[in-house]
């Protein structure tokens, strides 16, 4: 077992919790901006796609023989 003495006194514990904290509400932080960029990430990957789907389409009608349009 674990002897509280002195040297763990509950000042001392409590000293640390503050860090804890200030850790944890760092790392939430990171996590929200994180989100953000994914979120912007993958709105950018849909605009691509949906660019590239076009450019597409349009190459394709404009390959196709006037006969067929």
């Amino acid at each position: 077992m674990h002897d509280l003495t002195a040297s763990s006194s509950l000042p001392t514990l409590l000293a640390k919790v503050p860090t804890m904290n200030n850790r944890l509400s760092t790392i939430a932080t990171r996590q929200r901006s994180s989100r953000l960029r994914d979120g912007a990430f993958a709105l950018l990957v849909t605009f691509a796609a949906i660019v590239g789907a076009s450019s597409v389409a349009m190459a394709a009608d404009a390959a196709a023989p006037a006969a067929v349009r």
